[in-house]
């Protein structure tokens, strides 16, 4: 994540956290969430933004690893820029 500083990770995995407790502690963000998750790390995507970034209209239809959840983060962070 060249895009992203040491603690720009930290506080994306501080979040990932909240969102894991939330779900169950499985190490897992629902992709219904992706939305609240990209607010709380302070970005503010469109719902057309947080579709794009794989979040779904239902719990349950897809969960995202840390990894994952930071890519999209970051992608997130890059659409902002531009």
């Amino acid at each position: 994540m060249a895009d992203l500083s040491a603690s720009d990770i930290e506080d994306v995995r501080e979040v990932f956290d909240l969102f894991d407790f939330w779900d169950g502690r499985d190490g897992m963000v629902d992709g219904a969430k992706v939305g609240d998750f990209l607010r709380c790390c302070g970005l503010n995507p469109t719902q057309a933004m947080v579709m794009a970034n794989g979040g779904t209209k239902k719990l349950g239809e897809k969960q995202y690893k840390f990894e994952e959840i930071l890519l999209r983060s970051t992608r997130q962070r890059q659409q902002r820029r531009t």
